[in-house]
């Protein structure tokens, strides 16, 4: 049975950054910020080969959360969002800040963020039936439209954290 989502980033946003950053901090920040917005995570890959050049990686997690309640206080609608990281040629490295040496990690990351926002996620009515599509139609369509706009802060919110976080290696 497929859910009726809307994806709230279109295909997603990606961030590049090629240069200095501190990713396992990243990693952290990234996942501690979804604890405390009440998604529960997942890691559903993780795929790390050391080469000469460095390591590369690859990270999938996937999460989900209940989103705004609807007239009726049930949970209709849930958000998930996913987190792509595929890092290259991360190594070691030592960077100078006001005039002390510090550990930091240069690699090419690339971090895809996907966020949409589900119908029907308590299963409430069946497919397409008469009762869902009024509900839809005349019930709920302020609701869904909030849940989209809080969704789509939210991610924006993560993905300004996680810009800033790779601006501060950038001496």
């Amino acid at each position: 049975m497929e859910e009726d989502t809307f994806d709230v980033l279109g295909p997603g946003t990606v961030i590049q950054w090629k240069g200095t950053q501190d990713f396992e901090l990243l990693y952290k920040k990234i996942w501690e910020w979804f604890g405390i917005n009440d998604y529960s995570m997942e890691e559903l890959h993780y795929e790390e080969k050391r080469l000469s050049f460095g390591t590369n990686m690859v990270i999938k997690w996937e999460g989900k959360k209940p989103g705004k309640k609807c007239t009726f206080k049930n949970d209709y609608f849930a958000y998930k969002v996913k987190v792509d990281f595929l890092v290259i040629g991360l190594k070691e490295a030592e960077t100078a800040y006001e005039g002390n040496k510090i550990k930091v990690n240069n690699a090419d990351t690339k971090i895809k963020f996907k966020a949409t926002v589900i119908k029907n996620s308590n299963k409430k009515f069946k497919e397409k039936t008469l009762q869902k599509q009024i509900y839809e139609r005349y019930i709920i369509p302020t609701t869904f439209e909030e849940a989209k706009i809080e969704l789509y802060s939210e991610i924006h919110e993560v993905i300004g954290l996680t810009k800033s976080f790779l601006n501060l290696y950038h001496f």
